[in-house]
Parts: structure tokens; C-alpha cells; sequence
């Protein structure tokens, strides 16, 4: 370590094959952090976008042998000290657990379980609670790292997601600035959390258009011979990212006869529903699934339209990426659609529903 450079800690869950991981690489890279000493807590060493990691970068593995505790329950952390026959921890839970239900207060169960001394003993200058709002990462930013400066990082729309608003106001006081990556996403968090107004800023998920662009040049695009119109769709396959509403826009417009493929990459606990759904639909043949690709701008770069049928979002780094190619592209009205999309020559934004999104692929195509 040299002395004298700014030392900075991010927190993430993992490095896995996602947006805001992809949204950290390029954040490191940019100007903001020449020179600087970046140091990258994760609870889990894992993910694909690991060795795309800069060989500088110095890795802290957190709460090590906690991961399945804190993504448990309070009850089914105390069933588990009574299971493991440790009655001091089921006394020490339960009276938690009561605490927690008086003050609906997350940071009580963090509190229990991970304590409040800091894990890692470097003091930094900045410190990132980079996949944010998550409330563990907050806490462990807030309470168990010592940093002269420690920044809030949300990256969706607060309104569409559970979370439990005195937990958020407990933490984010201690928060310096709190970055958001949408207008609107920024927006709604300043109306529901009014008090930390005067903390929130905007800050845009920077991407790499050269980068995509030589990206796009190499490695594998489609192999069908497909000669009909190919939408294609990138990201977690999840319910909150729409691929369900996808499946059956596809069915209205084969129906109507157009002559498409819809192609899907990406991996996800959503993803067999999705293609038991198209199986029951007959679409095998139309809805293609491609699995994750750690390079998907070949695919961007060759395919017809481009959608993203979310049902929120707080940016979307796939459609940012998508504009790069020029190409149709329909969205969702997530927050920070309209933003990316108003100056596109070709775009439709539409409701998230089969029949709209229908009407808007059929409108740019």
C-alpha cells in the first residue's frame, strides 16, 4: 500500500454478471480514482466479472461464514439457536428480536449478529455502500468500517421496492452524500425521505461507448440462420426485470403474424418459469435462451429491436449500453427511461403489459 494515496472502499455482494457490477467496473476506471487505492469488500468472493477485476484492486472478504445468517429471518435465527443448542445466543436473539418488533429497526438485527466493532482496521479516506439501498450493506458501511467520508449508493426506484423506512432513516443520516442514478429515481427518494434532501445527488452510471463499440467486434453474435426481425432482451432474469411480460408479447405478435425471434441473455431464479411459460405458449421456436454472456455486445450490436420490459428499474445499464448500436428500442416507463430514451431517434416507452409493449415493438418496427 503507498502512502500518501486516497484510500477507498466500495461494498458489494459479489462480483456476478450484473448492472451495478458492471456499473462498478466502469465507475473505478474513470478519472475519479486515478491514483487512488481501491479497496472492494464483497460477502461473497464470487462471480464471473472477478477476473475483470484490475490486478490493483485489493480484495476484503466480509462477515465471513455469515452469509446465510443475514439473509435469514429474526425467527428463523432464533429456531436456529434453539436447533444448534446455544442458549445463550437464543436469549440473546429473542430479546433482539423483540427490540427489532418495537422499533422496526433492521440495524437492531445487524447489530445482534454482526456487532458494531469494524471488521477491516484501515482507516479509509471514502467509504461506498456501492449496492445500495440494501440495508445490511448500509450497516456494515455505517458501523463496522472506518472511513473519514461514507457515501449512500441507490440504484432503483425506492417506491417499487420494500423497504423498511426507519432502518433507511437511521442509516443514511450518517451518510455524507447519498449518489442516485436516475432523475426520477432521485425524485421519488427525495419525496419519500425529505430529510436527506439536502444529501442526495445525481450521479449517471458512466459506460464506455468506444469500449462497448470494440466490445461489439468480438466473440460470438447469432448463430441461427434467423432471417426474420431479432429482439433481444439482457439482464437477471427476474420478476422485477419483465422477462414473464416478454413471453407473452411474443405470443400477441406471432399471433399477428410477424416474423420474429425474441432472444434472452442472461440467468436468474426466474428463469425456468420463463421457459416453462413459453413452452406452454409453443414458442420454443421463437423465445430463445442464450444464458449468461459476459459479452453481450455482439448480440446488441447485430440484433433488430432492442427491449427491456421491466417492471422498475432505477437507470437500466442494458438500455444506456443498447443506445450505443443505434438501434429501435422500446422500454418500460421504469424511472430513468424517458432520460436515456428522449433523444433517441426511434424509441417507443410504453406501460409494462403484454398489449402495450406489443403496440410499441410493432410501432418502431
Amino acid at each position: 500500500m503507498s502512502e500518501g494515496r486516497r484510500k477507498i472502499f466500495f461494498l458489494l455482494f459479489s462480483m456476478n454478471m450484473g448492472g451495478v457490477e458492471k456499473s462498478f467496473l466502469n465507475f473505478i476506471a474513470s478519472p475519479l480514482f486515478n491514483n487512488a487505492e481501491i479497496h472492494l469488500g464483497l460477502f461473497r468472493k464470487s462471480g464471473e466479472f472477478l477476473r475483470r477485476l484490475p490486478s490493483n484492486v485489493i480484495i476484503h472478504e466480509c462477515c465471513k461464514g455469515l452469509w446465510k445468517e443475514i439473509n435469514m429471518s429474526y425467527f428463523a435465527i432464533i429456531k436456529k439457536s434453539i436447533l444448534d443448542k446455544k442458549p445463550i445466543n437464543f436469549l440473546k436473539h429473542s430479546f433482539g428480536f423483540i427490540k427489532y418488533k418495537i422499533t422496526k429497526n433492521r440495524t437492531v438485527f445487524y447489530k445482534d449478529l454482526l456487532g458494531e466493532k469494524p471488521e477491516i482496521e484501515i482507516e479509509f479516506d471514502e467509504a461506498y455502500a456501492y449496492a445500495g439501498p440494501a440495508t445490511v450493506i448500509d450497516y456494515y458501511i455505517i458501523y463496522k468500517i472506518k472511513s473519514r467520508q461514507k457515501f449512500g449508493y441507490i440504484h432503483f426506484d425506492v417506491s417499487k421496492f420494500f423497504i423498511e423506512p426507519e432502518t433507511i432513516k437511521k442509516l443514511y443520516k450518517h451518510y455524507n452524500k447519498i449518489f442516485i442514478v436516475s432523475k426520477e429515481a432521485k425524485n421519488v427518494f427525495d419525496k419519500k425521505f425529505p430529510e436527506f434532501k439536502d444529501k442526495t445527488e445525481l450521479r449517471i452510471n458512466p459506460i464506455d461507448i468506444n469500449e462497448i463499440k470494440k466490445q461489439s467486434e468480438k466473440g460470438e453474435s447469432y448463430s441461427d440462420k434467423f432471417e426474420g426481425n431479432r429482439i433481444l432482451t439482457v439482464g437477471r432474469i427476474s420478476k422485477e426485470k419483465g422477462q414473464d411480460l416478454a413471453i407473452e408479447t411474443l405470443k400477441i405478435l406471432i399471433e399477428k403474424g410477424y416474423n420474429i425471434r425474441w432472444y434472452f441473455i442472461g440467468d436468474g431464479p426466474f428463469l425456468d418459469e420463463c421457459k416453462d411459460k413459453a413452452k406452454a405458449f409453443g414458442l420454443d421456436n421463437y423465445a430463445i435462451f442464450l444464458g449468461k454472456k459476459e459479452n453481450p455486445y455482439p448480440f446488441m450490436k447485430d440484433c433488430s429491436v432492442y427491449v427491456q420490459p421491466s417492471r422498475h428499474e432505477g437507470f437500466c445499464l442494458s438500455v444506456a449500453e443498447a443506445k450505443c448500436f443505434n438501434k429501435p428500442i422500446v422500454s418500460t416507463d421504469f424511472s430513468g427511461s424517458y432520460e436515456q430514451l428522449k433523444e433517441t431517434v426511434n424509441f417507443s416507452i410504453t406501460a409494462p403489459s403484454p398489449q402495450e409493449l406489443a403496440h410499441g415493438i410493432i410501432k418502431v418496427i
